[in-house]
């Protein structure tokens, strides 16, 4: 509550940037580092680097109190790291941390989601989606639908599909040119490499519905989700247009004025559909989202000889459990994968580091 005190919001590059400069981050006597999960280079880099500043800071503070000759003014950093699906294996490695780091779990209301698998592989993904989201659409109730696809190319796709199919038209979209997306590389029309069950009981692909909740379940909510789903299905496909779709893009090349738009008040007659990157996974918060439509991959950089491209790959387990958890803020919701149990027993648990 000091009058005084400041708070920085900066991104990994800055804090990179601020390291360069100053190691020991003197004018700083805490850092959060927010979606520690993601291991990318800049994350792993910094908390390789604080482990090693919170150790020197609490040496010299110490050295204070020994030393009268010295006049050093630093006080201990304290470093926080928060995510939801942090690897273990980070927290206990003592390479970076001497003493395990106290661990503090925060509980929050969370709805049941039930999660939803494809009966058999599909090699057409995107066809599937965009089928997945007229059914939704058209035979399910209130709640906005997030779609996660791997990019600007294929955003850009299902737009046009979906506007065609409501509207009668191809809208034309803004869609920069983007180097780091890869908009002109073709569609990713190939199917998920075949994957077979390691283990028949944990992964069946007769099991293609289950319950992700971390937070204690009622028979009545199952019920609800399970009634919904089943009703559903027992309407028939394009039946009628329920709601009338607003449909928007999400990715990291949009403007500031483009993503506000999320955030504008739906109708009552109206339901979102917004097709996003994984940029929606965990940068943002989406409003009133109930539907998730999961294409279960990615694009990461990859090195090469050359240097360094943008490969389609398998999201890891953690990757679509922060997905799945975009809904069920508000109520009971529903995640539809566009896997099969069997595949999804062949993903790494944890999305592989850069470094």
């Amino acid at each position: 509550k000091n009058v005084n005190s400041k708070a920085i919001f900066a991104t990994e590059g800055v804090l990179l940037q601020m390291l360069t400069e100053d190691f020991l981050l003197r004018k700083y006597s805490c850092v959060v580092l927010d979606e520690a999960h993601e291991r990318t280079q800049s994350m792993d880099v910094i908390i390789g680097c604080l482990s090693r500043v919170v150790l020197q800071r609490r040496k010299l503070f110490e050295q204070q109190f020994t030393d009268q000759e010295q006049d050093i003014e630093i006080t201990p950093l304290k470093l926080i790291l928060m995510s939801a699906t942090i690897d273990e294996n980070v927290i206990l490695n003592k390479n970076l941390f001497q003493k395990k780091p106290a661990v503090i779990q925060l509980q929050k209301k969370l709805f049941p989601v039930a999660v939803h698998f494809l009966p058999k592989q599909e090699e057409n993904i995107l066809q599937k989606m965009f089928d997945q989201i007229v059914q939704i659409n058209e035979n399910f109730g209130i709640g906005n639908i997030l779609v996660f696809v791997t990019g600007q190319y294929e955003i850009f796709e299902l737009m046009k599909m979906l506007n065609y199919h409501y509207f009668g038209v191809e809208k034309q979209l803004a869609v920069e040119n983007s180097e780091e997306d890869d908009f002109n590389q073709p569609i990713q029309e190939k199917p998920v490499e075949k994957a077979e069950p390691k283990d028949e009981k944990e992964y069946n692909d007769e099991e293609l519905h289950t319950v992700f909740c971390q937070t204690e379940i009622t028979k009545e909510v199952i019920d609800q989700l399970r009634e919904e789903y089943i009703s559903a299905l027992q309407k028939p496909v394009y039946q009628k247009k329920k709601f009338i779709p607003i449909i928007l893009p999400l990715h990291g090349q949009l403007s500031l004025e483009d993503q506000k738009k999320i955030y504008d008040e739906v109708p009552a007659e109206n339901r979102l559909i917004l097709i996003a990157t994984n940029v929606a996974e965990s940068s943002l918060t989406i409003p009133a989202v109930k539907f998730i439509v999961d294409g279960c991959q990615h694009k990461i950089k990859v090195q090469t000889q050359t240097g360094c491209r943008l490969s389609v790959q398998n999201c890891a387990i953690s990757n679509l459990i922060q997905r799945t958890g975009r809904a069920g803020r508000l109520c009971p919701g529903h995640c539809f994968r566009m896997i099969t149990p069997g595949q999804m027993g062949q993903l790494d648990q944890q999305q592989k580091c850069e470094i």
